[in-house]
């Protein structure tokens, strides 16, 4: 069960952690264009309501087999060349209940997500005894102050105090044909990378 990967199909998953110590960034854009001309109202033109996550993490790397490791996967899809899964490593949904085995139902408290769900969205539950859970959300449903969402069937009891994170897996490009680096010593290294979610790319 320590790998439990649901519908993310043949893709990698980028397994280096982020390094927690820094302000790592998941940010909401859209495609969108603001119009306006003198003494005119404003106009703003949105060209899709699948709206896409920019992400930035920083990682440390503390000896030279991860460094290397990194820049291997980053020369290897450089360009926006392959697409990949990362976790989101930030606590965006909190258990209200705790999960049976065969449960197709996952009660959260409610954070607004069903106001942005599209339909495309994967969740991941990493547990601290390492055990990965991943799922496509396919219903978001507002009960009270709780929110409920429908994910093909978890196969095993998960304790609320079981829960390390809980959050949003993203399927991503490489924004950027940089890779920033620090090098603190001769063998501790920064690095820096920035991914763009591919929304459209997802089996919707």
């Amino acid at each position: 069960m320590a790998d439990d990967i649901q519908d993310l199909g043949t893709e990698e998953r980028l397994t280096i952690r982020p390094n927690w110590a820094s302000p790592n960034q998941i940010e909401l854009t859209t495609s969108r264009d603001i119009v306006s001309f003198p003494s005119t109202v404003v106009d703003i033109f949105l060209f899709s309501e699948l709206y896409k996550n920019k992400i930035k993490f920083k990682y440390l790397c503390e000896d030279k087999e991860v460094e290397y490791a990194l820049i291997d996967f980053y020369n290897s899809r450089k360009g926006r060349l392959e697409r990949f899964w990362i976790q989101g490593y930030k606590e965006e949904f909190i258990l209200s209940q705790a999960i049976s085995n065969t449960d197709t139902i996952i009660n959260i408290h409610d954070n607004g997500f069903d106001l942005i769900y599209k339909g495309h969205e994967r969740l991941y539950i990493e547990l601290k005894n390492g055990d990965l859970i991943t799922r496509k959300i396919t219903n978001v449903a507002k009960v009270g102050t709780e929110l409920q969402l429908t994910v093909t069937a978890i196969t095993q009891d998960i304790a609320m105090s079981e829960v390390g994170v809980f959050g949003r897996i993203y399927l991503v490009r490489l924004d950027k044909d940089v890779l920033e680096t620090v090098f603190n010593n001769s063998t501790i290294a920064e690095v820096e990378l920035d991914f763009v979610e591919v929304v459209r790319e997802y089996d919707i």
